[in-house]
Order: structure tokens, then C-alpha cells, then sequence
């Protein structure tokens, strides 16, 4: 009786184990997957799906040449880039994506991070004073990784969200 109990807990625990196996498996896969995805897209077809998300017309590409000299970013750090800014000077919409080179996602990722700090240090107060719906844009900027693609952005919350449910429809996370 007592090895009946016993063979029970062992194909319990077997199991179990194949259980808890298969979910990180699974995980793994879903990882890789997105990973794949991201490979395979251009900084640009998800530059598009931002420009449809921030719904404005009036949104410029800057000259591959222009984004060391405007975001102090080294053209080493990525392969792919596709920066956009208001052209207008009615708004401080501003986004990019890039994708990044082999093994410099940290770097390209740290270098946006500095950039956007030194823009909520130099533009903040000034905005906030003259615009303020426009320096909470500043205040929310965010930088996001998917795969190998980093984005950032000064486009506000909604702006952020809305460009999330986009890239999950288009199936690229």
C-alpha cells in the first residue's frame, strides 16, 4: 500500500516537473519569436506605425547625416534609423526608432536615455511656462525596446499606448 502512495508522488512529481519544463519552453519560444520579428522588420515600416499612431500630418524625417549631430547618437550603435520631428515648431512630437547593431542595444539605448534627459533638462522649464500641455509631452517621454528595435518619444502618453496596441495588432510583439 505504502509503495502505491509512493509511485503516486513520484508520477506527481514527474509530472510536475514536465509541466514546469513545457511553461519555460513555451517562454523561450515567445521570446525568440518576437526576437525574430523584430529581425525582420525595418526601423522604418515601424517609424510608419508610430506616424499612424501620433496621427499628425506635419511630422519631418531627419537626414540619416542629422541624427549624430541632433541626438548625439553613433551611427555605430544602430543599423536602421528613422527619426521623425514636428516641422511645424507648433508641437514638440518627436519620435525615433532604430534598430540596433549587433551587441549595441545598451549602448544605442543608453545614448537615447541621455538625449531625452538633456532635452527635459533644457526644454522643461521654458515649455512648461509657454506650453504646458506640451511639457507633460516632454515630462512622458518614454524609450521602449522590442527585439532588437528601440524607440523613443515625445508624444505623450496616449500617444504611447496607442503606438503599443498598434505594434501588438501588427503582430511585432
Amino acid at each position: 500500500m505504502n509503495e502505491k502512495k509512493s509511485g503516486k508522488k513520484n508520477i506527481k512529481r514527474i509530472f510536475c516537473t514536465v509541466m514546469i519544463v513545457l511553461q519555460i519552453l513555451l517562454f523561450v519560444s515567445c521570446e525568440n519569436d518576437t526576437a525574430k520579428r523584430t529581425n525582420e522588420i525595418s526601423a522604418d515600416t515601424v517609424a510608419e506605425i508610430m506616424l499612424e499612431a501620433i496621427g499628425r500630418e506635419d511630422m519631418e524625417k531627419l537626414d540619416n547625416n542629422d541624427i549624430e549631430f541632433t541626438l548625439g547618437v553613433s551611427p555605430a550603435y544602430y543599423t536602421e534609423a528613422a527619426v521623425y520631428v514636428c516641422s511645424s515648431g507648433a508641437s514638440i512630437d518627436e519620435f525615433g526608432v532604430f534598430k540596433a547593431a549587433e551587441g549595441e542595444k545598451t549602448r544605442l539605448t543608453n545614448s537615447l536615455s541621455s538625449y531625452i534627459s538633456s532635452s527635459q533638462a533644457g526644454k522643461f522649464e521654458w515649455l512648461n511656462s509657454y506650453n504646458p500641455p506640451e511639457a507633460e509631452k516632454l515630462e512622458d517621454a518614454y524609450i521602449d525596446q522590442y527585439g532588437d528595435i528601440v524607440v523613443y518619444s515625445f508624444c505623450g502618453d496616449d500617444c504611447a499606448k496607442e503606438f503599443g496596441k498598434r505594434l501588438k495588432s501588427a503582430g511585432i510583439y
